[in-house]
């Protein structure tokens, strides 16, 4: 299951909304959590969310600290149920934290 890092949320409050609407996530039955450790700890990337054994689920590349450009990362295969029976539950939360990973990539900085 899917969980904020809520003290990357305090330390970057522009990336609350990444998670906005995303109470409960499983990433299925068969989830598979690549390794991406390398990443954090990079001065422009923001681990949004873990999953329960603490792998990074969400991760945030921000080039110059903008929002316009960024890179959202949602480290969970296989894909929904629609592809796969062993993924995250299809017309669930899953879609709405790829709506907002989308949205939050493409916001014009404010």
């Amino acid at each position: 299951h899917l969980v904020p890092a809520r003290q990357q949320l305090e330390d970057h409050p522009d990336c609350k909304p990444l998670l906005q609407g995303v109470e409960e996530l499983s990433g299925g039955r068969e989830s598979m959590h690549m390794s991406v450790e390398q990443l954090i700890g990079n001065d422009k990337c923001v681990c949004v969310a873990r999953w329960t054994n603490n792998v990074p689920a969400v991760l945030i590349f921000l080039p110059d600290r903008k929002r316009l450009g960024g890179v959202a990362y949602w480290n969970c295969r296989p894909g929904s149920s629609d592809v796969s029976d062993h993924g995250w539950k299809s017309g669930g939360q899953g879609q709405r934290l790829l709506f907002n990973m989308l949205k939050f990539t493409t916001a014009t900085p404010s």
